[in-house]
């Protein structure tokens, strides 16, 4: 009932059922008459605008979509909660919120349009679904070292997002500040990947078709910290990147590691050995490479579509070019290494300036 305000249950209630009190717009406070009630069940006071209380403090489950839409509760204390739903705190009034250590996975869509959640501690969250973090007011995320995946859209949406800090681990990431084609409106400065980083890569979530890089568009730039320790890089597609200097720890670029950064412009490579499948494929600003004097492969397509790369010298090191290579480039010219054992086909296909 949109009338109904306030409700105490007899105690001859031992549960309620899924959406019992969804689209109560007027329903204020919420009385049990026992705190053996442990579960709030799906959708059973979505939308509750007026709701001023969690409905019991005792609760160790929220279902899908619990509270969705109750925006005048401002606090929750999930310290005895174990299991968190589907949106289940979407639009809620929170502004802050701490993840106590009993909660690794954070579930789609949980804190989504919480649009004053400005202050978030993940401690040893170990899994960020898409959109959980959508369009909320978050200024500062730090993400812990127990951290292996986060989704697409985590944190999309999200105007006041400036810092993005990583500590090491071996994590995966989806285009975690939203489509590479959107304007999103999350724009971090710059990432820096800490020596404590292991693995750092690209994943597609098993309901996404593709993925665009670990980041999206949305980012700056990108730094690795002094003692860098990993041997490969990929998955920095479509960044923002004016210049990328990799650590020498770096051996392997993987497809397309930078693929579709169309402002990157200079790039040195130092100890890298291969260069992956299109790995700076699609790089239309980029003009100068500083290769590796170790560098043996430069995979099919690793460079295609890069427009404004007129000039390449090859390290006397290199055994192998693919496919592609350098194709639809701006080069005017190129020396081919005497070391060069295996050359795929159409290499300089529609490099109309070569010489």
């Amino acid at each position: 009932s949109s009338q109904l305000e306030s409700v105490s249950l007899p105690s001859s209630f031992t549960e309620i059922g899924e959406g019992m009190f969804a689209g109560c717009i007027s329903l204020k406070r919420v009385s049990f008459p026992s705190d053996e009630y442990k579960s709030i069940p799906a959708s059973a006071f979505k939308n509750c605008s007026q709701l001023e209380n969690i409905p019991y403090e005792n609760a160790e489950s929220l279902g899908d979509y619990a509270l969705s839409g109750c925006s005048q509760i401002t606090a929750i204390d999930l310290s005895n909660i174990t299991s968190l739903g589907k949106y289940a705190l979407e639009k809620t009034g929170l502004t802050s919120i701490s993840i106590p250590d009993n909660i690794t996975d954070l579930q789609e869509g949980l804190f989504r349009q919480c649009s004053s959640l400005s202050e978030v501690d993940l401690n040893s969250v170990v899994r960020i679904r898409k959109e959980a973090f959508f369009g909320t007011a978050v200024k500062s995320i730090t993400v812990p070292s127990t951290m292996e995946k986060i989704s697409r859209d985590a944190f999309a949406s999200c105007t006041d997002l400036k810092e993005f800090v990583l500590t090491g681990g071996n994590l995966g990431l989806n285009q975690i500040f939203g489509y590479v084609s959107d304007n999103t409106g999350t724009y971090i400065p710059k990432i820096v990947i800490p020596k404590e980083m292991t693995s750092i890569s690209t994943f597609v979530d098993d309901d996404d078709t593709s993925s665009g890089g670990m980041f999206g568009s949305h980012v700056g730039s990108l730094e690795f910290e002094d003692g860098c320790q990993l041997s490969s890089f990929g998955g920095a597609g479509y960044m923002e990147i004016v210049s990328i200097e990799l650590p020498e720890s770096i051996k392997v670029l993987e497809e397309g590691a930078f693929r579709g950064c169309k402002k990157l412009r200079t790039v040195a490579l130092k100890s890298v050995e291969t260069i992956g499948a299109s790995a700076f494929a699609s790089c239309a600003m980029l003009e100068n490479v500083d290769f590796s004097s170790s560098l043996i492969t430069i995979d099919e397509s690793a460079f295609a579509y890069c427009s404004a790369l007129k000039k390449v010298e090859l390290p006397s090191a290199l055994s192998n070019i693919g496919t592609s290579a350098f194709s639809n480039t701006g080069l005017q010219s190129i020396t081919i290494p005497s070391s060069v054992v295996s050359m795929g086909e159409r290499v300089f296909d529609g490099c109309s300036e070569i010489e």
